[in-house]
């Protein structure tokens, strides 16, 4: 996020890391084990003489820190907690129910876009793309070599192989991939190679791009993919994030997206799915099957989700908080009942193994001036939110006395920061 391949401005990140890792700073996190939010410590600083060739910045906890705090769930679980007690503590008045709407719907999955051509592989068999031509449909097979895709005449799929002549989809028209065993396609899953066992691919162009969306069932197969968090995690938080990932994608399944014609991306801007790497961990599998009724004669009879006053939340989540959750009008704007602020105490210390109880960056001048928009910074400050932990104003000050300020997230974003949650600025 989703938490959670590539971050969202496109940074790797490890995929078995749990959700919404911020771009690439210091990953050490030597945070104290202390079982208690660290407190801020020095809120304002200021140069006493000249101009800082760079900055100390400290903070805790790694990504929006809205909703549930993934490492906040593996502490609670390791203390006995089940999933039911996870997911209400830090989704404020927010209740478990067993769905049978979508129970055994399909979900579409964008896996690659804004490409101008692909290849992809059948592991364990070929793979067959159907393609409407003329207005015929037409199959073009591959087993030992690639399955190339691409684009010509600047709105139509082109499928070829090495020992095979060209075929032009007609224009407007999905080719529909379908494979034996596992189909590999390089740069997805945020720029890895993602490989994939369940479903079709569609392939499409979109705004003079070529768009790969893999179709699955949501509950039996899609969730089997998601890798938000280590399938070595205890079974009940790896059942939250299971209950947590499916109500966010029967959220988003209201309608498909114009830039994807999916409904959820296969990285952090939706949630991470990795498909068949992640599905072949069966402790992950478990927990995904303990939180569904299986019909009489297959499918799904029945899902858990995570609802408020009868309709699904927006179950966001992230990898670690400050020790108190932020608030979604912090973050993004807008208050949200089930999102608000909540005491995080197995988030930090031992129980959890949250490697970004607190970190500690570098910052360069001329990043931290271009960040605020002025020519140089002598001082820093910032104010904290209503829960204590957030940043919720970070100021800068120039040599000539000016001010410049920019929200807690704005900053985060700025300077690439795992968190908004500051505990301390000064000089380098």
């Amino acid at each position: 996020m989703q938490g959670n391949a590539v971050d969202l401005q496109g940074n790797a990140v490890d995929l078995n890391t749990p959700g919404d890792p911020a771009p690439g700073t210091d990953t050490s996190g030597d945070g104290a084990d202390s079982g208690v939010p660290i407190a801020p410590t020095q809120t304002s600083w200021s140069a006493k003489k000249g101009v800082p060739g760079a900055f100390a910045v400290s903070g805790g906890g790694f990504g929006h820190g809205v909703g549930m705090s993934q490492y906040g769930a593996r502490g609670m679980a390791e203390q006995g907690a089940d999933h039911e007690e996870i997911l209400t503590h830090y989704y404020t008045g927010a209740e478990l129910r067993d769905e049978k709407s979508k129970r055994n719907a399909d979900i579409r999955v964008q896996l690659l876009g804004g490409i101008d051509s692909t290849n992809v592989y059948a592991h364990g068999g070929g793979v067959r793309a159907t393609v409407t031509t003329d207005g015929k449909k037409k199959t073009v097979s591959a087993s030992a070599d690639a399955l190339t895709l691409d684009i010509v005449r600047g709105d139509r799929v082109r499928v070829w192989t090495s020992g095979s002549s060209n075929v032009v989809a007609d224009a407007g028209t999905e080719v529909t991939l379908d494979w034996d065993g596992t189909l590999g396609v390089p740069g997805s899953t945020g720029g890895s190679n993602g490989t994939y066992r369940y479903g079709t691919m569609g392939v499409s162009v979109i705004d003079g791009s070529l768009n790969l969306v893999n179709t699955l069932r949501l509950n039996t197969e899609y969730l089997y993919g998601i890798a938000e968090v280590p399938a070595s995690w205890p079974a009940e938080a790896l059942s939250a994030q299971a209950i947590a990932a499916r109500t966010y994608a029967y959220r988003n399944m209201s309608a498909l997206k114009d830039d994807c014609a999916c409904h959820v991306y296969d990285e952090v801007k939706s949630q991470v799915f990795t498909g068949a790497a992640q599905a072949g961990q069966s402790s992950w599998r478990n927990a995904v099957d303990a939180t569904y009724t299986p019909g009489d004669t297959g499918g799904v009879a029945s899902a858990q989700v995570l609802v408020h006053d009868g309709t699904y939340i927006d179950a966001v989540y992230s990898s670690a908080s400050g020790g108190v959750t932020n608030d979604s009008a912090d973050v993004w704007g807008g208050e949200v009942p089930y999102l608000v602020p909540v005491e995080d105490p197995t988030v930090a210390g031992s129980i959890s193994g949250n490697p970004n109880e607190q970190w500690d960056v570098e910052i360069s001048q001329a990043d931290m001036a271009d960040a605020f928009s002025i020519s140089e910074v002598v001082g820093l400050s910032f104010t904290l939110a209503e829960n204590g932990v957030m940043a919720k104003t970070v100021t800068a000050t120039d040599a000539d006395g000016n001010s410049t300020s920019l929200g807690g997230e704005e900053f985060r974003a700025a300077l690439g920061l795992k968190s908004a949650n500051l505990i301390s600025v000064g000089g380098a």
